[in-house]
């Protein structure tokens, strides 16, 4: 089934992404768009994880032009919203667009608070509101943020996001 591939591309590309090898994870979530692009849950977490991968190497159009693809897929569920906004988020925090990766980090945090299955999720973004506010010398902001996420952690019992947290305010 295409879906079954898209799935596998999409996942073989996250993995890629995670170890830092950005061309074989924009290679597989190209993939998943070709094999599934009529999805609008496929293709809103390809077109928005292509646009982070693409800005880890520099590429400024393509990844807006990807941010973009993801934004305009409409009637995505809640949770995909999240996902989705949080990878935008990524690819303009990459690109230097501070308070625009900001905007997505709060769009997606609203789509996610009170979602007790996307907690994991919630404490992800409020780390990277964390990490931003500190590279733009927003110190207040970033301990504020970094204690708000230590706090999802502890109250979720993430314990490798606990020592996430407890790094980043150290």
């Amino acid at each position: 089934l295409p879906g079954d591939r898209a799935t596998s591309e999409l996942i073989i590309g996250w993995t890629y992404d995670k170890i830092g090898d950005f061309d074989k994870a924009i290679h597989h979530y190209k993939e998943t768009i070709r094999s599934y692009s009529e999805n609008p849950i496929m293709a809103s977490f390809a077109y928005s994880y292509l646009a982070k991968s693409l800005a880890e190497i520099q590429e400024k159009d393509s990844a807006l032009y990807y941010c973009q693809l993801a934004n305009d897929i409409p009637d995505k569920p809640y949770w995909v919203m999240v996902l989705s906004n949080l990878s935008i988020g990524r690819a303009h925090a990459i690109l230097g667009n501070k308070y625009e990766a900001l905007k997505y980090y709060n769009s997606a945090k609203i789509n996610s608070e009170g979602a007790e299955e996307l907690q994991y999720w919630l404490f992800e973004i409020t780390l990277e509101e964390a990490k931003l506010y500190q590279n733009i010398d927003e110190i207040d902001s970033a301990i504020v943020f970094g204690y708000e996420a230590l706090a999802i952690a502890e109250n979720v019992g993430f314990y490798s996001n606990i020592i996430d947290a407890n790094r980043f305010l150290a």
